[in-house]
């Protein structure tokens, strides 16, 4: 499995550094910490700026071009591609695009899957997407399910 990711949010930065010095330094001892689910909470009701229309109406950009791009060099457009939290769909509205048939998406916040069937209802009718927290729709999924999993922010 090819895994890309590309996060950048001071949450995303402050849990990787939490779960490194816990990897690194299993002795230490500290106030690192997060809230699972207070992060699916903010994620599930996010709205206005950076909300899941402001992201539809942007459509692709160039981060989806970089994610299809890797893909592409590395799998083709025979791949099978799930994105992690994929909001309105606009980086899949790229993999579509591009000629992949095979796409997923796992999607926390209800009004974003709405917004996707709205914005890009090829997608929609093309795609498989589930609402619900990963952890929870991954858990019956076979281990060679898929052949790329990206998350984006």
């Amino acid at each position: 499995m090819f895994v890309v990711t590309t996060l950048v949010s001071d949450l995303v930065e402050s849990r990787n550094a939490c779960v490194a010095d816990r990897h690194h330094y299993p002795a230490a001892t500290g106030t690192c910490s997060v809230d699972a689910d207070e992060v699916r909470r903010a994620w599930a009701t996010r709205s206005g700026a950076y909300s899941p229309a402001y992201y539809a109406h942007h459509g692709p950009d160039a981060t989806s071009e970089w994610v299809v791009d890797a893909v592409t060099a590395r799998l083709g457009e025979t791949a099978t591609v799930l994105e992690v939290g994929c909001s309105s769909g606009r980086h899949l509205e790229r993999f579509r695009r591009a000629g992949f048939d095979s796409l997923a998406g796992i999607e926390v916040n209800p009004e974003a899957l709405t917004v996707m069937r709205e914005s890009f209802p090829e997608l929609a009718a093309q795609a498989t997407f589930h609402h619900g927290d990963v952890e929870a729709i991954l858990t019956d999924w076979e281990t060679d399910a898929v052949d790329v999993v990206y998350a984006v922010e």
